[in-house]
């Protein structure tokens, strides 16, 4: 605090490498702050802030997203501008967006969406990482999302791409623009450096949609022993058929 009571954040740079990621910090952070009208809530954001950067530069920043984060990250975004933005605002879609921390992958209201992703030339199969990805209360509505794709050398759309569509739709209002930011930071994303996705493109050739329910292949908390956890398992799609629905089916109580 200085002397006249005013709270004072100073943030330095001490190595010249990472100048470029340093001035999208600030700008990041001075462009968050500005948002918050209750001088009280400014230390608290601010420190989430702090956390934020220092979780991406310490884990994320030097080491490039996995091929399969990058995939599951790419069918995240492509469903999200190519399939909910058609049924409501960039705004609403992007504050379901629950991203790399969220059980499911995106939830309005009591509609959640699972979204898998597949590059294999007969897509049959589904893995689910843990036992509650859909497992859900049952006043919540579930349903899995299964995006198969073609993925190209220099060819397709990229990640990097997809990602710039996006910004661009965002870039209208400031709110979500910084959410999508923050959602890219947890992810890894490289905001300052985002060309090296640019290699590798992807072209989908089909979404299913399937409701979760009653009798749905899965596994729930309640089947699981005490003492049992870190649950992944693997669905085959030949066994859901009677749950597949359609895409207005699935997506269009997003209407209301």
């Amino acid at each position: 605090y200085s002397k006249d009571n005013n709270c004072n954040i100073i943030c330095q740079l001490n190595n010249d490498n990472y100048e470029d990621v340093f001035d999208y910090q600030i700008h990041h952070m001075v462009n968050s702050l500005c948002l918050i009208t209750e001088p009280k809530d400014i230390i608290c954001e601010s420190e989430k802030l702090i956390q934020l950067w220092a979780t991406y530069l310490l884990k994320r920043h030097k080491d490039q997203m996995s091929a399969i984060a990058q995939r599951g990250l790419f069918g995240e975004l492509w469903f999200m501008k190519e399939k909910v933005m058609n049924y409501i605002t960039p705004e609403k879609a992007i504050n379901g967006y629950n991203g790399i921390d969220g059980k499911q992958d995106f939830q309005f209201k009591d509609n959640l969406f699972e979204v898998k992703t597949s590059i294999s030339n007969n897509p049959q199969k589904i893995n689910i990482s843990n036992e509650k990805q859909l497992d859900v209360p049952e006043h919540l509505n579930l349903n899995l999302v299964f995006i198969s794709m073609d993925k190209y050398k220099n060819n397709g759309t990229t990640l990097n791409k997809l990602v710039s569509e996006l910004r661009e739709i965002f870039s209208q209002n400031l709110s979500t623009n910084l959410k999508f930011d923050n959602l890219l930071l947890e992810y890894g994303f490289p905001i300052d450096n985002s060309i090296i996705y640019d290699e590798y493109g992807y072209e989908i050739r089909k979404c299913r949609f399937f409701e979760v329910k009653e009798d749905f292949p899965r596994i729930i908390r309640g089947d699981i022993l005490e003492g049992v956890g870190g649950v992944s398992y693997t669905i085959d799609l030949s066994a859901c058929r009677d749950y597949e629905i359609s895409e207005k089916e699935s997506l269009g109580v997003l209407d209301g």
